[in-house]
């Protein structure tokens, strides 16, 4: 069952807080995917030169797991918001950088979990549907609660 959480502002349930929140608005949760929306700003720290950084490509990617993980914990588990943290990057591939009022639309795919580690396929994208990003991703999840939680 995919759930409808655009109405969630996204700093209730990131560990991370503003400026370095590289999501705008999470599209939906389902228990092994999850979705997020960016739109790439002049003002954000990690655009430069006019373009979106890979750096901040993996930190979206990171912080839409991170999005599915604090969903699952705050209104799943009704537990506070956990710190997690990017083990690996193993399998990271760009096809195109980012301009500065790009809408990107991240989506996760969760290929595993097992003792607070999950690995997890993303696909970042343009509103349009130009391909941007994909990578495999491990995250660690700590037992620390976030500031915010």
């Amino acid at each position: 069952m995919q759930i409808d959480t655009q109405h969630i502002p996204v700093q209730t349930i990131l560990p991370q807080l503003p400026p370095y929140v590289m999501v705008d608005k999470m599209l939906f949760y389902h228990p092994q995917k999850a979705g997020s929306e960016l739109l790439v700003s002049a003002n954000n720290y990690m655009v430069k030169d006019g373009f979106f950084t890979t750096g901040g490509i993996i930190e979206n990617m990171a912080q839409t797991c991170a999005l599915h993980i604090g969903y699952y914990n705050k209104y799943i588990l009704k537990n506070p918001v956990k710190i997690g943290y990017v083990a690996a990057v193993p399998a990271f591939e760009l096809h195109s950088m980012p301009k500065v009022g790009t809408m990107l639309k991240t989506q996760i795919e969760v290929l595993y979990t097992a003792m607070g580690m999950s690995k997890v396929q993303v696909t970042v994208q343009t509103a349009n549907g130009t391909l941007i990003a994909t990578a495999q991703i491990s995250i660690v999840e700590t037992n620390l609660p976030t500031q915010n939680s």
